[in-house]
């Protein structure tokens, strides 16, 4: 609690839409220092909640309050781009900005904030990209330094290394901070208190994010006992009713017409609280692939020439091979090639040297973070029935194209609307739900979380999470980097690749558990950056005939151990699956840990030697 009086506080507002309540007796206050995340589903009214606060839109009813003097600034979901004046001036709009000397330490006091966001003062405004007007977007409201700051979504288009600052930004910035955020990870770092803004309701826990999931659990489960007691008591008084209504009507109408109201009540509390349990239920997304090397990379180099005539290594001498059912993060600050290597794996992109081979039966669905494959001509119900009809194929199943919109958050009025109407989050729903509907056996997503609400989010995690193809996402959410992924690729910058077992946090622990040359007990086995055989296996001889016996035999054992070590990670994985083995063993847990590593290293060596003496093989047969 704090002590102080409020900066800003809604009492008892009330917001109308169309003849329906948004909000309804809706009260809050933000106090100095207060750092606040707002959560809520999609629709419930974030947005136009800050509208309130900034003072965009008026309310219909209710008290604002803010001190005389104090401002409020707001970083929207959407920003306008192409201003044909410098970052400089944009940035430093609406300050009161000296010339001569004084006018350069405000350039400093902006290169603070813009370096870190990876931009540049004197560029134009009307040559940046969408995310860089984002970028500079959120520059101009942190150097504005506003007494209540209001953030939508801040982490759109950054990288990590710009998130992990603007964490330690927020974290000590002397003002209210109010955020909107799918970033779960984020909202943890930066948040002691919660606005959870519920069925119209501002429910507050004066804690952060970090315990919002079991504040949220309690208080449903103490609204699903609450409407059970009220459902006993009307068959209590419905018993009452029953015994005699005529006459006791006349006696006490008041009564029958309480239990009237109760009926109703219990019928609307039950759909709000059905609207929050409620989960969306898709056919499950399957693959059918029978190879089991989905991609082998083997010493792919790739570099650009930058416009200074300098040459830039993305991928340096890189080796990995991602198998059938991988699920692989790909994390790494913008410009270190994560895109760029996606692009070599769908082949839009030739290595400089190397090869990347894919196996024959890949069937590989790319979802592009610029979102290029969408016909801003079309509606929305053509972009997924483009051949007719109504019905669109999900995964086999077939479903009408209004209700599987509808599973993605598109009324029928939106679903029968244009592409080129659609918001930012509206048009990555609809290629998620383009894209989803028939995922191929590999699936390839680069940054799928940019503009997605949290309930979107979810819903994509639950996805892939059944998903048995191959994933390989690009992504700059932590928490969702974890949720999903096993294995890890983290690009370095200058053409280093590093890989890790595991999502994001997993390498986080590693690297502060090891040194950076130290014993590689959680990194990846199947990548390596050369593809040089042991000193203890035999060369192979490209120019010989056949295989010798003694490569003959160790062909032949190899698929009977690459099948024992597979049995043996299973065991191993199922132990660590138990959630409380790390409290209640923490030895067991560190050995099997290193155990796992030291099979998969094993499983991977063997498989690779497998696939090189059956080429051998192959060769010398024809």
């Amino acid at each position: 609690m704090n002590n102080a009086p409020p900066l800003l506080y809604l009492k008892n507002v009330e917001v109308h839409f169309g003849g329906k309540p948004l909000f309804t007796d809706l009260s809050m206050s933000l106090y100095p220092d207060d750092k606040v995340c707002l959560v809520g589903k999609n629709g419930c009214g974030k947005t136009t909640l800050f509208k309130l606060i900034s003072h965009e839109l008026e309310a219909d009813k209710g008290e604002y309050f803010i001190q005389p003097g104090k401002e409020v600034g707001y970083l929207p979901q959407q920003v306008i781009t192409g201003q044909p004046i410098s970052l400089y001036d944009y940035v430093l709009d609406n300050l009161d900005i000296p010339e001569g000397e004084l006018r350069e330490s405000f350039y400093y006091r902006a290169d603070m904030v813009l370096n870190p966001l990876e931009l540049n003062g004197p560029d134009s405004m009307e040559r940046l990209s969408g995310g860089q007007y984002r970028r500079a977007s959120l520059a101009k409201a942190l150097i504005q330094e506003p007494d209540i700051l209001l953030l939508d979504e801040p982490t759109n288009h950054l990288d990590l290394a710009a998130i992990t600052w603007l964490e330690g930004f927020l974290r000590t910035y002397h003002g209210a901070v109010l955020c909107i955020s799918h970033d779960r990870e984020f909202l943890r770092n930066i948040s002691t208190k919660t606005f959870w803004l519920d069925r119209g309701v501002m429910r507050v826990n004066y804690k952060g994010y970090a315990d919002f999931e079991n504040w949220s659990d309690e208080l449903i489960e103490q609204e699903a006992r609450q409407l059970a007691n009220l459902g006993r008591k009307m068959q209590v008084e419905e018993g009452w009713m029953q015994g005699g209504i005529s006459a006791r009507r006349k006696r006490n109408v008041q009564r029958v017409e309480k239990l009237v109201q109760m009926r109703q009540q219990l019928r609307d509390d039950k759909t709000r609280l059905r609207q929050v349990l409620n989960k969306v239920e898709l056919p499950a997304l399957t693959a059918d692939m029978s190879a089991k090397l989905v991609f082998e990379i083997k010493n792919v180099v790739k570099s650009f020439t930058d416009a200074n005539g300098k040459i830039k290594p993305i991928v340096d001498g890189l080796s990995t091979r991602i198998m059938r059912k991988d699920k692989i993060g790909i994390i790494g600050n913008n410009g270190t090639g994560k895109t760029t290597f996606l692009q070599m794996l769908t082949g839009n992109l030739e290595p400089d040297s190397g090869r990347i081979r894919t196996a024959k039966n890949a069937d590989i669905r790319y979802i592009d973070q610029h979102r290029l494959l969408l016909d801003s001509q079309k509606s929305l119900i053509e972009v997924l029935c483009p051949h007719g009809g109504d019905h669109v194929n999900v995964n086999g199943h077939l479903m009408h194209v209004i209700g599987y919109l509808k599973k993605f958050m598109f009324n029928k009025d939106e679903a029968r609307g244009m592409v080129s109407t659609l918001s930012g989050g509206q048009m990555n729903r609809l290629l998620l739900a383009k894209q989803l509907a028939d995922p191929g056996n590999v699936l390839i997503l680069d940054e799928p979380t940019n503009d997605l609400d949290m309930d979107t989010l979810d819903l994509l995690q639950e996805l892939l999470d059944e998903y048995d193809g191959t994933l390989i996402i690009v992504s700059h959410d932590r928490d969702f980097i974890d949720r999903i992924v096993n294995r890890t690729l983290v690009f370095e910058g200058n053409g280093v690749v590093e890989g890790y077992i595991g999502g994001y946090t997993d390498y986080l622990n590693y690297k502060k558990r090891f040194p950076k040359n130290g014993k590689e007990s959680l990194t990846d086995p199947n990548l390596r950056i050369e593809n040089k055989p042991a000193d203890n296996e035999p060369k192979l001889d490209p120019k010989v005939n056949k295989l010798s016996y003694k490569l003959k035999r160790e062909l032949e054992i190899l698929p009977a151990q690459i099948e024992q070590l597979s049995i043996d990670i299973k065991t191993i994985e199922e132990a660590l699956a138990d959630a409380n083995l790390y409290l209640k063993d923490p030895e067991q847990f560190d050995k099997l840990s290193f155990d796992l590593s030291d099979k998969q290293h094993q499983l991977a060596s063997s498989e690779e030697r497998w696939l090189e003496l059956e080429e051998m093989r192959l060769s010398t047969e024809n």
